[in-house]
Formats: C-alpha cells, structure tokens, sequence
C-alpha cells in the first residue's frame, strides 16, 4: 500500500536518497559558463537564470579557467563549457580544472553528437555531454543530474562508451555487463 507518496514498507534508502535529491534540487546552483557565440552565450545564461540558478558567462576556456581558479573555494557547483572554442576549448579546460579540482562536475556543451572529442573530455574527467540543441528542461535536468554526481551522455555516445568498453572483455564478461546495465534500467527505458 502507500503512505503519501512513500510505498510501505518504507525502503529508507530509497528515502534517504530522495529527500537528498529534494534538498539538492531546491537549492540555487551558482554555475560558470564558458561559450564563445554571445548569442549562444546570453541565451543560455538567461534560461539558467529563469530555472532560479546563478550563472557567470564567459567567452573561452582559458576565462573559464581563470575565473574557476580566482573564485573562493565552494564559489561554482558545476561548470557548463562549449567543445569547441578560441584560446582554450572545453576538453582542455576540463582537464587542467579536473586534475586541480577534481571534484567539480564539467557538463561540455556539444553542436554534433558524433564528436570523437566526447572521449577525449570523459577521459579528462567531464561528467557529460549535452547538445546545443537541447530544450531548456532537457538543459535543467542535465544541470541537476551532474551537479548530483550523474553522467549525462546521448544516446549515440552512450552506446559508442559500451561498445569500446565491451571489445576489450571476456563474452560472458560482455554478457553480464549488458545484462546489468538492462537490469539499472527503469521499466520505461526498457
């Protein structure tokens, strides 16, 4: 039966965990944003605001850099970097911010799905990829979901980080890899 909204039994776990993600989500998130098109940059800036979190923007991945490294400890909570920039990209950036600080979550913001370049920032420490094209609540969620310590990958690469992940395994290694990510899945992603 239920209780409110919390099947009995009561698994607390599952309770504990949720009112975690209640408390994270009401919570202003202070972000630095590093993308080169103003426009790209000011639109994206805006409906982070309008979601009820805090944004710096900046035009590169070297701004991003200095502003991550000139800000107090604790000051950003994620940081959003365009791929492909002047000065600095954003797989670079990743890299020199995540061997310093690798606790920060970095979301790199991507026009094409098939970049190679998604490897090398997973490699470097980035929490995901989303594409520019994204609605704003597909941005919102992808910006909850690494603050909360998730991966944020498409489809495409998600599938391309199994494939090369599986090559290197055993079949029954394979097989029991796929069978545990089938079983994470929820019922509606099956």
């Amino acid at each position: 039966g239920m209780n409110g909204f919390v099947p009995k039994p009561i698994d607390f776990a599952v309770l504990a965990k949720e009112i975690g993600r209640v408390r994270r989500e009401g919570r202003c998130l202070r972000l630095l944003l590093a993308e080169d098109n103003e426009l790209n940059r000011e639109i994206a800036a805006e409906l982070i605001r309008a979601d009820g979190q805090q944004v710096d923007a900046v035009e590169n991945g070297r701004q991003a850099l200095e502003a991550y490294l000139n800000a107090p400890d604790g000051t950003y909570d994620a940081i959003l970097l365009d791929l492909r920039m002047p000065v600095m990209d954003g797989i670079e950036a990743t890299g020199i911010i995540k061997e310093e600080f690798p606790q920060i979550r970095i979301l790199i913001l991507t026009t094409y799905d098939e970049d190679d370049y998604a490897f090398d920032g997973l490699a470097r420490g980035a929490s995901g990829f989303l594409l520019k094209d994204a609605t704003p609540r597909q941005l919102r969620d992808a910006v909850h979901a690494v603050y909360n310590g998730d991966a944020i990958l498409t489809p495409r690469i998600t599938g391309e980080v199994i494939n090369r992940g599986v090559r290197t395994i055993s079949d029954n290694a394979r097989i029991k890899l796929l069978r545990g990510l089938f079983n994470s899945l929820s019922k509606r992603e099956h």
